[in-house]
């Protein structure tokens, strides 16, 4: 998704016309750094924060990013649109 990483919002959809700004923090997991008990509760930690901040978090695993695309890009598209119509 343009204008984001696993570090969160690196740009705003205010910077690009157009294009509405959707509050939406989207992150794979691997098991290469996610596998841990310290690890997940980092990502659990981080999806609180981001949640008290006003945004919405969205994890996806390696494994639906390569092998179910598609289901990925519904999930994005029904989020994005559900949180521009509470916008």
């Amino acid at each position: 998704m343009p204008g984001t990483s696993s570090r969160g919002l690196r740009r705003s959809a205010r910077d690009q016309p157009g294009v509405p700004l959707v509050l939406l923090v989207v992150e794979t997991d691997g098991r290469r750094y996610h596998r841990t008990p310290l690890a997940q509760g980092r990502d659990i930690e981080r999806d609180q924060t981001h949640t008290a901040s006003g945004l919405t978090p969205l994890r996806f695993t390696h494994h639906q990013v390569k092998y179910r695309p598609e289901h990925v890009r519904r999930i994005l598209a029904s989020t994005a649109s559900r949180l521009n119509q509470r916008g």
